[in-house]
């Protein structure tokens, strides 16, 4: 008996389920609310499965059979999207590599100016180079840079993996992100021990590899708790949107909150050390690529130190 899974319709089946709101994970997938109603009632008929109860028209609850349903299959879909993902990245790569380029990875949490600098030292010291700079996930990023496909990559300080190295660039503080109190003032800060209580949304762009989770993990060990980590949004926006409609508190650098609704506010997490970035390269690279490599990191270093001062 032939098995087929509409992988599209699954998606649109987990987010509602995550969300209980058809409008809310429509608009979030980028899709019609009537689209999306449609193809989760296909997708009830080809599994013979019911996921909603419902009332009239609106969702109000995942049913039992639903929600067995979902925890069976969750975790190998966002597997599968992540192998997929990183198997069309790899594919590009190889390309890029084949023609001779110089690549170079960013974590998508990385400050948004870090790309626009390595373009500006490239111009200054390596105008002939065939610089490219892509945006990858930790766990892309790590094995691009381990398999070859990439010289050396941008992303937040982490245990070691495999044969890369890696160079201290810079530091990013870590601010909470919270509903705006009436009278609160701008010089606002909060304590890492006032969270210990609090619902937390930590910003993770890779489920594989969390740059940001293990981090505030160690660091809540250390004052003595374990941090309640409701869910971990892919984006800024996703983060904002979770703290509006009153799920927790988000964790994020500082230089995500550009860009936040008027609603909310972001304050410095005090008791905590600032994210350290890193450059990551193997320890195997041409002498060639290394002398580049340190180049760029001396010159992010530089860039870092004279926006602190």
């Amino acid at each position: 008996m032939e098995f087929y899974i509409d992988l599209k319709k699954l998606e649109f089946v987990l987010a509602v389920a995550r969300d209980l709101n058809v409008s809310k994970a429509a608009a979030r997938l980028k899709f019609s609310q009537s689209y999306v109603s449609r193809g989760i009632k296909e997708f009830e008929e080809q599994q013979r499965v019911t996921f909603f109860e419902r009332n009239g028209r609106r969702i109000v609850s995942v049913t039992s059979e639903g929600r067995a349903y979902i925890e069976s299959i969750e975790s190998a879909f966002h597997v599968f999207q992540a192998q997929s993902v990183r198997a069309s990245e790899s594919a590009k790569m190889t390309s890029r590599k084949n023609a001779g380029a110089f690549l170079l990875g960013y974590s998508p949490l990385a400050p948004a100016a870090i790309s626009n600098e390595i373009r500006s030292i490239r111009s200054a010291r390596f105008p002939a180079l065939r610089l490219q700079i892509r945006q990858l996930t930790p766990s892309e990023m790590f094995d691009s840079i381990a398999s070859g496909l990439f010289q050396a990559g941008v992303t937040y300080a982490f245990p070691g993996w495999r044969d890369l190295d890696q160079i201290p660039i810079g530091s990013e503080p870590l601010y909470a992100v919270y509903v705006r109190r009436p009278g609160a003032g701008a010089d606002a800060t909060v304590e890492l021990e006032n969270l210990q209580s609090r619902s937390l949304l930590v910003l993770s762009s890779d489920r594989e590899r969390p740059e940001i989770r293990g981090w505030l993990q160690a660091q809540c060990a250390a004052a003595g708790f374990v941090p309640k980590i409701a869910e971990e949004p892919a984006t800024a926006r996703e983060a904002f949107d979770l703290v509006q409609d009153g799920v927790g508190i988000a964790v994020m650098p500082g230089g995500m909150c550009v860009g936040m609704p008027p609603s909310l506010q972001c304050s410095p997490i005090v008791g905590i050390q600032e994210l350290q970035l890193v450059l990551a390269y193997r320890h195997s690279s041409t002498a060639r690529t290394q002398r580049i490599i340190m180049a760029i990191a001396d010159s992010l270093r530089r860039a870092s130190a004279h926006k602190a001062s």
